[in-house]
């Protein structure tokens, strides 16, 4: 049963790392009811982040909402986790007051999400009446759910407009229409929701960005970085996954005697602290030196 238990977390575990990425951002999405056209707004999976200012004396109000369209926003580093939307969160929006120098973040709201009690429910659709959908101007209209701010569920509507002109390297986010407590407003112009016939690639995948002299995206592009620690996160979970079974079935083991190589992982905390402290009483000691004493 214990067994079957770990195999259960493990697998929920890698669940998590791959899961998230919505159908419609996808490469080749064909979006209804024109059905000969598609689009691939996978280069949009990136936390875009708009900024609102407003003034309130004595401080400067300042709404910040971190949205992607197609997984979860990523937290910011060095940013605890209270001070950031939940797990599974899509549309995050953070309210902060500023006085002179100094930002106080006041509140945090998630708009959009997939959680266990309230889904995310994307709908996507053609909103414009063009027939060419790969002209400027063509509209698409995509609903998402799962948010909840002081018991009100709130909705996030995005009306994605084709602009053949914006940049595909460096694209710019959606702007705030309106926001009435309930329903969520953007708009946005960018050269991803240009459509192609079904039968031509779409030019992000004929025209891939250069790298070397690009301009890279200011609003958290998906790096190397969170690359490794997804494989990273994949191969401790088979690690894990896979010696428990092994000692399981060799040696009938029960409880966290599954744990492969258990003391190594019971004794890691306590041999990380203990690097810890003596890395910085090697940094305490150097400066020590460099004002002339050592300790004794």
């Amino acid at each position: 049963m214990k067994a079957s238990l770990v195999l259960f977390l493990s697998l929920s575990c890698v669940s998590t790392l791959v899961a998230g990425v919505q159908d419609y951002c996808k490469p080749g999405y064909i979006p209804q009811p024109n059905g000969g056209y598609q689009l691939d707004l996978s280069p949009l999976d990136r936390d875009f982040i708009m900024e609102t200012l407003a003034n309130t004396k004595p401080s400067t109000k300042i709404i910040r909402t971190h949205v992607n369209i197609c997984s979860f926003v990523t937290k910011p580093p060095i940013t605890y986790d209270e001070d950031f939307c939940k797990a599974n969160t899509y549309v995050c929006l953070r309210l902060y007051h500023r006085k002179g120098d100094m930002e106080r973040l006041d509140e945090i709201e998630e708009l959009a999400g997939d959680y266990e009690d309230s889904k995310l429910s994307p709908d996507f659709k053609v909103a414009s009446e063009n027939q060419d959908l790969s002209t400027d101007g063509t509209m698409f209209a995509l609903t998402l759910h799962g948010g909840n701010v002081d018991g009100k569920e709130q909705t996030v509507s995005i009306t994605l407009e084709c602009d053949s002109k914006g940049s595909r390297e460096n694209p710019d986010g959606p702007e705030l229409l309106s926001d009435d407590g309930y329903v969520t407003k953007l708009h946005w112009k960018v050269a991803f929701a240009c459509a192609t016939k079904a039968t031509e690639k779409p030019p992000s995948q004929r025209h891939p960005p250069s790298s070397g002299h690009g301009k890279l995206p200011v609003s958290g592009s998906k790096s190397v970085i969170t690359l490794m620690f997804t494989i990273l996160g994949v191969l401790l979970t088979v690690y894990f996954i896979s010696g428990a079974i092994y000692h399981y079935k060799v040696f009938n083991a029960r409880g966290t005697d599954l744990i492969p190589h258990r003391d190594f992982w019971l004794d890691l905390p306590y041999l990380t602290k203990d690097l810890i402290g003596h890395l910085v009483e090697v940094v305490m000691n150097h400066r020590r030196a460099k004002k002339g004493y050592v300790p004794v």
